[in-house]
């Protein structure tokens, strides 16, 4: 695909929470030119999370995403640079498939959430069409505090449930008035508006580079330990 005709084409993405019931999903609609790091900032802003923890995209040949060092002061490599990396590398072709991991344990590198794109179509610019834009979704985004959705899961059936011995401390960990159900597109439209103000909000899992050189290991994008991993290696 030329960078004149990708320059003209918008994907429309499918994101789902896999093992979420009902269904969390949301419909996204981007230009194709955009990077893997660009998709991570809007599926943050889909599932209003807010970029507290590593993240890696996977589509079963390569990872891509930051380096990072983990709670024992491990540097673990994150993959190829998703900042350089445009989202036609991984989804070229509608039906493209690939995962999003976020809070990544660094020992297996998956992610305690999933979520799974799909690429369902790819569509002439329209006119006037202020992209990135969610088009539809359904149910909150699950607080990315909890380590995946089967503790998320968990957590909600006591909060619903007020006569389990375990419903005052989902409320504390969810908030009194949570509300599993809502999904406010207005407002995740809003906030995709302003996309360039989160991109220059810092990363909140981030380290001063300075601390990492001090402790031997390298700043952001360093591969003094591992180099870059790959399925094809």
């Amino acid at each position: 695909m030329s960078t004149e005709t990708e320059s003209a084409l918008d994907y429309c993405l499918k994101i789902t929470l896999p093992g979420s019931k009902p269904p969390v999903w949301r419909r996204l609609q981007a230009a194709c030119s955009i990077t893997l790091n660009d998709l991570h900032l809007m599926l943050q802003i889909l599932m209003n999370w807010e970029k507290r923890y590593p993240h890696q995209f996977d589509d079963g040949l390569f990872w891509y995403g930051p380096d990072f060092t983990d709670d024992f002061g491990e540097f673990v490599p994150g993959g190829q640079d998703d900042t350089q990396t445009p989202l036609t590398e991984v989804a070229s072709q509608a039906g493209a498939r690939f995962d999003y991991n976020y809070r990544l344990d660094s020992l297996t590198l998956e992610g305690l959430w999933l979520l799974r794109i799909q690429l369902e179509e790819i569509l002439p610019v329209a006119g006037g069409l202020r992209t990135p834009l969610c088009l539809s979704g359904r149910r909150a985004g699950p607080p990315e505090h909890f380590s995946g959705i089967l503790d998320y899961q968990d957590c909600l059936t006591a909060y619903q449930d007020r006569q389990s011995p375990r419903h005052q401390a989902a409320c504390r960990l969810l908030g009194a008035d949570y509300d599993p159900e809502a999904f406010n597109i207005d407002e995740v439209n809003r906030r995709l508006a302003i996309f360039e103000t989160f991109r220059h909000q810092p990363e909140r899992w981030r380290h001063d580079p300075s601390e990492l050189l001090a402790a031997g290991r390298p700043p952001r994008g360093g591969r003094w330990l591992y180099g870059t991993r790959s399925r094809r290696s």
